[in-house]
């Protein structure tokens, strides 16, 4: 019998070490704060504080106007949940499920877009709100103001000014009566 000698295989290259994948970080700009205040603003109507508190800050006024959206839209399903039970109650865990992942992508930093509702929420004019809003409370503060100053004149005491003292005239004299 022939003997077969086996060789040994050719060992393969130890393959390379796996690169560490690197992770990115999902806010390139966006800070703790920012994230936190753009994932409150999907809590109801919380969109509004997000809004005054952080007016400048692209991100947040993203998620807000999202947010006013989704509040929206919430409010009409709440409306077809009180006229049809169970479409309303299906929109309502859809809805429900969108804010939950909504608010998990802000605080996490992402901007992402929520189909339909960023289209609507980009045509959402923020300054042009603010600016309204900013108009009416400079004319309620003026209002405030001269409202306090005649306040202010009706509670003090004013001095009395020096004026001649005019003695006041005296009543007509009445009619003697006949006896």
């Amino acid at each position: 019998m022939e003997e077969q000698t086996q060789q040994p295989a050719p060992a393969a290259p130890a393959p390379a070490p796996a690169a560490p994948q690197e992770t990115k970080p999902a806010a390139s700009k966006a800070s703790e704060q920012d994230t936190m205040m753009a994932a409150v603003s999907y809590i109801g109507p919380l969109f509004l504080l997000t809004m005054i508190a952080r007016p400048k800050n692209k991100f947040c006024i993203f998620h807000a106007r999202q947010s006013m959206v989704l509040f929206g839209i919430s409010f009409a399903v709440m409306m077809v949940l009180a006229i049809i039970p169970l479409i309303g109650s299906m929109l309502t865990l859809a809805l429900f499920a969108l804010y939950v992942l909504a608010i998990f992508r802000a605080f996490n930093g992402e901007s992402w877009k929520i189909p339909v509702v960023a289209d609507f929420a980009e045509k959402i004019d923020v300054q042009k709100i603010f600016g309204a809003a900013k108009t009416s409370m400079q004319g309620i503060q003026g209002m405030k103001e001269a409202a306090s100053g005649q306040m202010e004149k009706a509670i003090s005491p004013e001095e009395p000014e020096e004026e001649e003292s005019v003695a006041p005239p005296e009543p007509p004299a009445a009619p003697e009566e006949k006896k």
